[in-house]
């Protein structure tokens, strides 16, 4: 039989060694499928450098199918891979997948004829491929990919698609997890469809089977696991998901083949959280080793959750956020602190919400924006009411737009000005929250990073509390500015007395931020001369 060579390429600004879940999925549902007559290799590519460095790989192992997986903000590295190929006498069959791929079908046909794209989960639309070069099937019988024919863009027919177990290439590298952190599914496909959001509604489940297996195998090979991360868009959408991940985990904690320590993490909305059905599939979760879980909340104002399309109303947020409390079950939460029509009212009601369930540090951003999404049901009405215009960025599917109230935007202004001298304490702290780092610290840096963070979103409320007060009674907000100013100077002054509380990186960057702005409280927030009329994309 001939073999097929499949050279998988994970695009990502992402750096360090992140595992790229997508592509070892396909690869995995690719060798079940075919065994040994298909033979994958993945590779990251983080850089322009890395990507200049592909096309020598390409020549030595001649795959038949070179297969590009593009997340976010690639498409600069997109164009350096593909100038490799026109260096080989012959090149691989190209087909690009994953978030940026689907929508801009148009951009990359126009700019890679030859090419095909994927759009929707990959594992058949590649299964399908495949038996295409082996000779099995025509390519307009290949389901869920578009390609050029005669000029025109053809898009064969739209199939569900099943879910592929990773392959594990980069954990098999390194024979072991070293951080602890395993990162899976159970399912794929959101029902909420919230207006602001572009998550497919395609729902695909694994079997108690398939994650038995996943599982053990894991437990087996990568013996250091401290948590099972499940990256589900909303893990109790189906409740009986929930506890199907709960009896697996539970099964194999009993029978010594994953330890009692393992944690559990996951998403879910207040919307499956609140079902009446959803009790009984917390608590077995819970005590498989739910210790923590990223919750959609979105906004504490009615107003705003009825315009973003949310299914839940401010009242059942606050029920949710309890709910978690009272378990005893950490949580992130998902927050939009302003889009387009925010009024002072939203901005007050959302600011009151996070105090009143004590969120500050839950809430990763409080100054986070809406990103106008192409293709969601708000950015397309809001497109109509010209709030959101026609520039369009495909390195992140969003459009620019602009506040109705320009208080509001006045406010935003500031804060983000604000914000800007934060910004890379700021990110070294969202980082480390969110790693496998995290588990490595000593107790005392845990809680010294997480007052950190709280700090930076208390000042940050407390601005937009003052402002938008300020704003309604017609009173201007620069001289107050000011003060906050002074705060954020006097904050990162103390993080660098306190040397970070230990953590080396959090001492670097509060340094390297009072070097890079000059602090002085004139300078932090310096006004803008001219407003900025829009809100990018990014």
């Amino acid at each position: 039989m001939k073999k097929i060579k499949i050279l998988f390429v994970a695009l990502s600004k992402v750096h360090g060694d992140y595992e790229p879940l997508g592509v070892e999925c396909l690869a995995g549902h690719l060798e079940k499928i075919f065994g040994s007559a298909v033979e994958s290799k993945i590779v990251r590519v983080r850089t322009v450098q890395e990507a200049a460095m592909l096309g020598e790989l390409i020549k030595e192992r001649q795959p038949s199918i070179l297969a590009l997986s593009l997340f976010f903000d690639t498409l600069d590295l997109v164009a350096v891979v593909m100038s490799q190929l026109n260096r080989l006498r012959k090149g691989p069959f190209v087909i690009f997948g994953n978030v940026l791929a689907g929508p801009n079908t148009e951009l990359l046909l126009g700019k890679y004829p030859k090419a095909v794209v994927a759009f929707g989960n990959g594992e058949f639309a590649i299964q399908m491929l495949v038996k295409s070069l082996l000779g099995r099937k025509k390519i307009c019988a290949v389901p869920n990919i578009a390609f050029l024919k005669n000029g025109e863009i053809c898009r064969t027919v739209t199939e569900p698609s099943p879910m592929g177990t990773p392959l594990r290439f980069f954990l098999k590298q390194t024979k072991r997890n070293p951080q602890g952190k395993i990162y899976l599914e159970a399912s794929r496909g959101c029902p909420n469809q919230c207006d602001f959001c572009s998550q497919s509604s395609s729902r695909v489940e694994k079997s108690r089977r398939q994650l038995y297996e996943e599982i053990t195998v894991l437990a087996k090979s990568y013996g250091g696991i401290i948590q099972l991360d499940f990256v589900d868009d909303d893990l109790f959408a189906v409740p009986e998901t929930a506890l199907r991940v709960a009896s697996v985990v539970l099964q194999l904690k009993r029978e010594g083949r994953l330890r009692q320590e393992v944690k559990i993490m996951c998403s879910l909305s207040v919307r499956s959280l609140l079902a009446i059905n959803a009790m009984t599939a917390l608590k077995a979760l819970k005590d498989a080793g739910l210790d923590k879980c990223f919750i959609g909340i979105e906004s504490f104002s009615s107003p705003q959750l009825k315009r973003l399309g949310k299914r839940h109303s401010s009242e059942e947020a606050v029920t949710a956020l309890r709910l978690l409390d009272k378990k005893g079950i950490d949580y992130d939460v998902g927050f939009i602190m302003t889009e387009p029509e925010t009024s002072l009212d939203d901005l007050l009601a959302n600011c009151h919400g996070i105090r009143a369930t004590r969120s500050e540090v839950a809430i990763s951003n409080p100054l986070h924006q809406w990103r106008a999404l192409a293709g969601t049901t708000m950015c397309q009405r809001l497109i109509v009411d010209g709030l959101v215009t026609e520039h369009y960025d495909p390195n992140w599917l969003t459009y620019d737009w602009a506040y109705a109230d320009q208080r509001v935007a006045e406010i935003i202004r500031h804060a983000k000005d604000l914000e800007s001298g934060l910004a890379l304490v700021g990110a070294v702290i969202k980082r480390i929250c969110r790693s496998e780092e995290w588990y490595q610290l000593p107790t005392d840096s845990m809680r010294y990073i997480r007052q950190c963070k709280k700090d930076i979103n208390l000042l940050f409320l407390d601005f937009l509390e003052m402002a938008a007060d300020k704003q309604k009674k017609g009173e201007a907000i620069n001289k107050p500015r000011d003060e906050y100013a002074k705060k954020a100077i006097d904050f990162l002054s103390q993080l660098i007395d306190n040397r970070g509380g230990g953590v080396m990186e959090l001492y670097n960057a509060a340094q390297q931020a009072l070097a890079i702005k000059k602090f002085s409280h004139r300078h932090l927030l310096l006004p803008q001369d001219e407003p900025k009329d829009f809100i990018r994309g990014s």
